[in-house]
């Protein structure tokens, strides 16, 4: 940990330290004069540098520094952060959720959008699943779509706003 938050180059070492570089992906040089040359003087300043450079310059850094597969993104975890960020965006642009919110399929079978749904409940005043079939054709195919009608119904103080306000008078009423 110490090696890479000082973003160090290269690690010069005894042998024995060998493996804590290879752990932190850094490329490593000997030099361990009982095991090596000794680097006295000019010469071994320059044999020195040499090495240095011998060990960046390896390719095989390259190959240590990618990251394991397991340590890969997922394919999931990018769908959640994609997922997560239009959430986001949605949550901050009320206008654009709505047109989302709107736009939404909600009986596959007449091809009828949840926004035509909404102005149509809110147009003719209605009520019941049936008035809403009869109207839209949505819920007269395969049926499957007769409970999504009826949440809408159900949850219309949510995105109608003059019945959320007519909900709210009728509690202040009462």
């Amino acid at each position: 940990k110490m090696l890479k938050d000082a973003k160090a180059d290269i690690m010069l070492s005894g042998g024995r330290s060998q493996f804590v570089a290879l752990k932190a992906k850094m490329p490593w040089l000997d030099i361990n004069q009982e095991r090596h040359h000794a680097y006295m003087g000019y010469v071994g300043m320059v044999a020195l540098v040499r090495e240095i450079d011998k060990a960046l310059s390896n390719p095989v850094w390259e190959q240590v520094r990618k990251k394991a597969p397991w340590e890969e993104t997922s394919w999931e975890e990018v769908a959640d952060a994609a997922i997560a960020a239009e959430a986001a965006a949605l949550a901050a642009d009320p206008v654009r959720k709505a047109e989302k919110r709107r736009a939404t399929t909600v009986c596959q079978c007449a091809g009828v959008a949840r926004g035509t749904i909404e102005d149509a409940i809110v147009a003719g005043a209605l009520t019941t699943v049936d008035a809403i079939s009869k109207q839209t054709q949505a819920g007269t195919g395969c049926g499957s779509c007769i409970g999504k009608l009826d949440k809408i119904l159900q949850t219309q103080d949510h995105w109608n706003p003059e019945a959320a306000a007519a909900v709210a008078q009728s509690q202040q009423a009462a």
